[in-house]
């Protein structure tokens, strides 16, 4: 199955009134130096922009963005959750602590924080199917498709979302539609998919 974490890399700004301008500049120049993918030097900046400003959310949240791009998980979703601490509606926090529970295979965490996310977000496509994939890996395929079904209704053209759908669907023992989506991603461009319909659908 396809479990690649669709991320979200954007680094979010929040209201910045009232930071002291040297932190504001230490995480403006740690995004810079993300865009670059010199993660390690974004981490060093972000960590500066903390110490001279402790009740930094955005800063925490990069923090935690580049340490899960340099796969340190755990550390990772220490950063979200004082970002969550500090700012409790940040959407963006939730999901990609979401997505650092599921590297760790900590499915049942992760699905909580994606539906944190969707209460948040009620329109953001991609918490749907990370949630429908925490609910694939805990067996619950059912729950599964009705977040992939409201997935591709937010984004018709959800390449991964269909799929995703099709393994949910072949798992719950329905061939015909999980060939349908197989189908429907290729057409989409998901190549992978073609491996499922020689696989499965001949």
């Amino acid at each position: 199955m396809k479990t690649s974490i669709l991320s979200v890399l954007l680094l979010i700004s929040l209201t910045t009134a009232g930071l002291s301008q040297t932190a504001q500049e230490y995480n403006e120049r740690g995004k810079n130096k993300a865009s670059f993918k010199n993660f390690a030097g974004a981490e060093a900046d972000f960590t500066l922009a903390i110490q001279l400003k402790p009740d930094f959310a955005e800063a925490y949240y990069n923090r935690g963005l580049a340490k899960r791009i340099q796969s340190r998980f755990q550390e990772a979703i220490r950063d979200y959750d004082k970002a969550i601490e500090l700012e409790p509606a940040y959407a963006a926090a939730y999901y990609n602590r979401g997505n650092a529970k599921m590297e760790l295979k900590n499915f049942f965490g992760a699905y909580r924080d994606f539906t944190k996310v969707i209460e948040l977000s009620p329109r953001m496509s991609l918490a749907y199917n990370n949630r429908a994939l925490c609910n694939v890996e805990l067996g619950n395929y059912r729950q599964a498709i009705q977040d992939y079904n409201k997935a591709i209704e937010l984004l018709p053209h959800y390449a991964d979302a269909y799929y995703n759908r099709g393994i949910a669907k072949y798992l719950s023992n329905d061939k015909t539609g999980a060939c349908a989506d197989f189908q429907k991603a290729l057409e989409l461009d998901f190549r992978d998919a073609q491996r499922e319909i020689d696989r499965y659908c001949q």
